[in-house]
């Protein structure tokens, strides 16, 4: 479809999740060969994994080749990646919800989804709602229902219907619901036909992640079996009410000339279903008329098979050309409209310790500054150092190569926090009654744009203002690996809320990764001592948080 409005560059990703949710995925080849991209870069582009966010270095490249950026919510990785490293428009392509949910409702209330949130949020004017259905937005919250755009979905063999090739010689019902033994929503939607529809003769299609004790439950099958279930089978039934959700096997069917037998309520009265000889009211009316196509009722096969071609008008790609024309014009126009120039300021970053580990942070602040160098940025540090005392400035003890304050873990609680994040923008919502932050009697550190503690002490939540990494040592550490855990003196979970781990202690990987639910992707093990090139790592971390 982009291609033929005059898009004429499309990467797609070539790696995508092994999850039973990606059972129609594939990878295509194909449009690379299309693409003006240097060898080495398209490289880089094809190993990413976009679906787990990719990288810093992968998004880069994306911004310098590509304009826009369809991004689809599986992880909420890929959405703080595409806010933070790509400067394009950014697409969420929806193709609606079951059950009563809205993507609103699941971006506020499933935690999981809130950094997704706060990135949809900080995208501002290069956020779009793609919505596969025009009517999509009307159920979203404003800052969604605002975005909308509408880029319709379409199938290709809408257009090039094969009513010919079907023949109906096997007097069953084909009812599609994959997962049942996997996913709860398709157990109770296979649970709900067997309720209603006892004693129907039927196959049921779709994969089935684990076997179904059900000899009517076909299973993953080869393409070929299935173009011929499709040829043979009398009748499909298509239970779904939903208003915001369609699957694509009834359009299969009709395209393939098999009667449709589907409830009202749902999509395909929007499609024009409305009026159907093939549209049920009630379970008792479809029931009726599965039995009269199955039973071979000729003239009645024929007014359902002649009717339900209308339902794939707004499917074929012909018909969804002009609303892509008018949907991406409009993004475009947004991403040509006058923009602020970026100014590249100097990173800005503090790290916190104890007294006692001032030359760890030093050592920490040495590895950032090289790494930057290297890098070409230009960086600020400043070290705060814990005081029993709390903050202010002590110039007696002990003195550093960098800028110091002094500071103190001050407690605060939710309700602060909460209007604290609100006014910083954070749009993300505090999770416990009780936090501390860095007082320094100024700024609290909010002058800097993220937080290294360094060895220091935390046994309480840090408000989660700014990006934060955990600079771990081995002096800190060795004295409670042999016991597999790590210091008193953090709380438990800290290395999990941090943003990052960082640390010169291999035996303290397999904590951080195994106990402390640290994603390897997060944590960056140093050697001993540290090599330039684990100063560039080191950068990178911190480039990958901010």
């Amino acid at each position: 479809m982009l291609k033929s409005i005059g898009f004429n560059e499309v990467f797609t990703p070539k790696i995508y999740p092994d999850d039973p949710n990606f059972r129609s995925a594939s990878v295509d080849w194909e449009h690379d060969q299309y693409l003006t991209i240097p060898a080495d870069d398209l490289a880089i582009l094809n190993a990413t994994d976009w679906y787990k966010g990719g990288n810093r270095r992968s998004w880069e490249l994306a911004s310098r080749y590509f304009d826009v950026a369809f991004v689809m919510l599986y992880r909420p990785d890929t959405f703080e990646a595409a806010q933070k490293h790509f400067e394009g428009q950014v697409l969420w392509r929806t193709f609606g919800l079951s059950n009563g949910n809205t993507y609103s409702s699941i971006l506020s209330s499933h935690p999981f989804y809130e950094p997704a949130y706060a990135s949809i949020r900080k995208l501002y004017g290069r956020f779009w709602f793609a919505e596969a259905y025009d009517h999509l937005h009307e159920v979203e919250d404003r800052y969604l229902r605002s975005k909308a755009v509408f880029l319709p979905l379409g199938m290709n063999s809408a257009s090039r219907p094969r009513p010919e090739e079907w023949t109906g010689t096997d007097r069953r019902t084909l009812f599609v619901c994959p997962d049942v033994n996997f996913n709860p929503v398709y157990e109770e939607i296979y649970r709900k036909f067997r309720r209603d529809f006892p004693n129907l003769p039927c196959v049921i299609g779709g994969a089935q992640s684990i076997a179904v004790d059900d000899d009517r439950v076909l299973g993953y099958l080869p393409y070929d079996e299935h173009l011929r279930n499709m040829k043979q089978l009398r009748v499909m039934f298509y239970h779904s009410t939903e208003p915001t959700h369609i699957h694509f096997h009834p359009f299969e069917a009709i395209v393939a000339g098999m009667p449709l037998i589907f409830m009202g309520g749902g999509i395909l009265d929007r499609f024009g279903g409305k009026k159907l000889p093939g549209r049920s009211a009630t379970i008792r009316e479809a029931r009726k008329k599965l039995d009269r196509i199955l039973a071979g009722d000729e003239k009645f096969i024929r007014e359902v098979r002649e009717s339900q071609h209308i339902l794939l008008e707004p499917m074929k790609p012909e018909n969804c050309r002009a609303a892509w024309e008018v949907g991406m014009a409009k993004v475009l126009s947004s991403a040509n409209s006058p923009q602020a120039v970026k100014e590249t300021k100097a990173v800005r970053i503090a790290i916190l310790t104890e007294p006692s580990d001032l030359q760890v942070a030093e050592q920490a602040a040495d590895l950032i500054v090289n790494g930057a160098r290297e890098a070409g940025r230009s960086i600020k540090v400043v070290i705060g150092i814990r005081r029993a005392a709390g903050a202010g400035i002590n110039r007696l003890e002990p003195q550093s190569r960098y800028a110091t304050r002094d500071f103190g873990w001050e407690a605060t609680d939710a309700q602060h926090v909460n209007r604290a994040m609100h006014y910083g923008r954070a749009f993300s919502r505090p999770r416990h009654d009780r936090y501390v932050f860095p007082n320094d009697g100024m700024n609290n550190f909010l002058d800097c744009d993220i937080w290294v503690l360094a060895n220091g002490e935390l046994k309480h939540t840090p408000v989660p203002l700014r990006p934060l990494i955990l600079h771990a040592d081995r002096t800190s550490l060795a004295a409670d690996l042999d016991n597999g855990d790590l210091p008193d003196k953090w709380l438990s979970g800290i290395a999990s809320l941090s943003n990052a781990v960082v640390t010169n202690e291999e035996r303290a990987s397999s904590i951080f990764v195994g106990m402390e639910g640290v994603s390897p992707a997060n944590l960056l093990v140093m050697r001993s001592p540290p090599t330039l090139e684990d100063s560039k790592s080191y950068w990178e971390l911190i480039e990958e948080c901010l």
